[in-house]
């Protein structure tokens, strides 16, 4: 279902614009994500940066495969992690899986146009759970030579500009 386009109503102030479905049903990983700094030509996946509680958050367990749907939202006005979450019904409602999030760069290993935002001062926020199912918020960008993973507490976040795009999984199109 192509929903580009399409104003998602969540109340009195939209919130989101712009809905985008990413089928993911026939993706299958043999082996778990790996991710790691290398911004070569030979890099699978060209990562500048990955935060330094990554790797204690998101390696050493076995996850779920990728979720079945991703959706994009972008976000129509500045709000904060907290909001987003509420509308949404919650981080377990809405988190991504580390393959999912593996998936996403895999297919913008060079920063080239997806389903992520790659332009200018626009980030991708992503809700994702880890393998003692704790859900963590990630925002990722494209920095020049390579993609930027950064990890908050999902309710550390005070503002997020809109302009942003929320990826989720889960979500129901209908409510």
């Amino acid at each position: 279902m192509d929903l580009e386009g399409e104003v998602y109503d969540m109340g009195s102030n939209v919130l989101f614009s712009k809905i985008n479905e990413l089928d993911q049903a026939k993706t299958i990983f043999d082996h778990e994500p790996f991710f790691e700094i290398d911004i070569s030509n030979k890099a699978k996946i060209k990562i500048l940066f990955l935060a330094g509680l990554f790797k204690s958050r998101f390696t050493g367990g076995v996850i779920s495969a990728v979720s079945p749907k991703l959706i994009s939202l972008d976000l129509k006005r500045t709000t904060n992690s907290l909001e987003v979450l509420s509308k949404l019904g919650g981080a377990a409602n809405v988190a991504i899986t580390t393959h999912d999030l593996h998936n996403l760069l895999q297919k913008q290993h060079d920063g080239g146009p997806g389903f992520l935002l790659n332009r200018g001062p626009f980030m991708n926020f992503l809700y994702v759970s880890n393998f003692n199912s704790n859900t963590w918020e990630f925002s990722v960008h494209w920095g020049g030579p390579g993609w930027i993973v950064l990890s908050f507490e999902h309710d550390s976040r005070d503002k997020i500009t809109a302009g942003h795009r929320v990826i989720v999984s889960k979500f129901d199109l209908s409510l």
